[in-house]
């Protein structure tokens, strides 16, 4: 038993004499083509979801008209960390999951923090912020940040632990 390791379920682990010779237990080696095959597969999806959330995203004006707020503003926040921006060329985009309907507070609560921790960039925290989650009874992070960000923040130290 390796060290840190207790509990009778240690028995169910395999150790390297239960794999076959050449066997490191991480599965087939994939050789260099087929490792820039994949690269490049993955390259092309992240483009793909970054062009998805550029299309669920304001322009600056439109952001800075939603916020009553002037253009200028809007790229002060995002310099604070008050709003999440994806660059499109020279333009910024600003997903919409983050903005509420509240006049009050029109920018869901603790979004620096939310950016700080969660344990990927804009388009992956975009991504995950639009989908439903289980952990939320099928609402979306976006819309348990507005009921519970706590509850959000506790899910998101568990993404950042994996």
């Amino acid at each position: 038993m390796g060290p840190g390791l207790a509990g009778p379920w240690h028995s169910y682990l395999p150790t390297s004499s239960d794999l076959p010779a050449g066997d490191d237990g991480w599965g087939p080696a994939v050789s260099d083509e087929e490792a820039t095959e994949l690269e490049q597969a993955n390259i092309q999806l992240q483009v793909e979801q970054r062009r998805e959330q550029l299309k669920v995203s304001f322009t600056r004006a439109q952001a800075a008209d939603m916020l009553g707020v002037s253009a200028q503003t809007v790229s002060e926040w995002v310099a604070q960390h008050r709003l999440v921006g994806l660059k499109d060329g020279r333009e910024w985009r600003f997903p919409a999951w983050q903005f509420t309907p509240d006049d009050a507070e029109p920018v869901l609560p603790d979004l620096r923090r939310l950016v700080d921790a969660f344990p990927g960039g804009v388009v992956s925290l975009s991504r995950w912020m639009n989908r439903p989650n289980d952990n939320f009874d099928g609402r979306t992070p976006a819309q348990e940040m507005v009921r519970d960000s706590d509850h959000v923040f506790a899910i998101v130290e568990t993404l950042a632990a994996a």
